[in-house]
């Protein structure tokens, strides 16, 4: 069962994990732990972003929302998903990342990776991809 957050609640959440990623050494940002607060605020300031332009108050809605217009990925961990939603998908391209046992991983699975510490083949690649969401979160911070 899902729990029913808010849009408040979603904000404030993006806007938390954000702030504990900033405080962090550049050393810990570039760790799994802190690569993961990152996902965790994009997630958090995407769905509130689709939320707000969709005049959306909580998550029950956003799933609504999502099962309607035929979205089901933007109510689980689907950040390119919620990008298409903002109409972001061009401006922000996330790479999947290659693991070393094989496979690679899309942005969907980032907080697998990151929460499990799953070993990647290309560490450039994660560098990049924390790059990139750093810059979602510049750009929502402004927004939501």
């Amino acid at each position: 069962m899902a729990i029913n957050i808010t849009r408040k609640e979603y904000r404030d959440s993006c806007k938390n994990h954000y702030i504990a990623y900033s405080k962090l050494s550049d050393e810990e940002k570039y760790r799994k732990s802190g690569r993961l607060l990152l996902f965790y605020a994009v997630e958090c300031g995407l769905k509130c972003y689709i939320m707000k332009n969709e005049n959306l108050s909580d998550y029950n809605a956003l799933q609504k929302y999502a099962i309607n217009t035929g979205k089901k990925e933007i109510a689980r961990h689907n950040v390119k998903a919620m990008l298409i939603d903002c109409n972001l998908e061009g401006r922000y391209i996330l790479k999947d990342i290659p693991l070393s046992k094989g496979g690679k991983v899309s942005s969907d699975e980032f907080n697998q990776v990151w929460r499990y510490g799953a070993s990647v083949a290309d560490e450039e690649i994660g560098n990049k991809n924390e790059k990139v969401l750093r810059q979602i979160m510049e750009y929502l911070l402004k927004r939501i």
